[in-house]
């Protein structure tokens, strides 16, 4: 089982000079390996490129699988939609449920 993150965000800490993750994602692991798409410099202004790299990065993308839609909004559509087309269809993302304090599964059919 894999979590494909997308894009994690990253924030500027001023006292140590380095990027340091905006969210713990720590709870995704439940769910499986973390995969990071993207790391948080990347756009989505260079389409061919982007394409190809997330067809290598989810050629094997499966029902054991989840998407953990964070970052760029592009990214995320065009992580889904390479997904989903690479499993009939079916994709399932990780959700994060404030009140519960921990991630809930969607599961679409596209």
């Amino acid at each position: 089982m894999s979590v494909y993150v997308v894009q994690e965000r990253k924030k500027y800490n001023s006292v140590t000079g380095d990027m340091e993750p905006v969210v713990n994602l720590a709870p995704a692991c439940e769910f499986g390996d973390l995969i990071q798409l993207f790391d948080h410099r990347q756009h989505a202004l260079l389409v061919g490129p982007t394409t190809s790299h997330l067809k290598n990065k989810l050629r094997n993308f499966n029902d054991d699988d989840y998407i953990l839609p964070i970052g760029n909004p592009i990214l995320i559509a065009a992580s889904i939609a390479i997904a989903a087309k690479n499993n009939h269809g079916k994709v399932k993302l990780l959700n994060w449920d404030r009140e519960l304090g921990r991630y809930i599964v969607l599961n679409y059919e596209l």
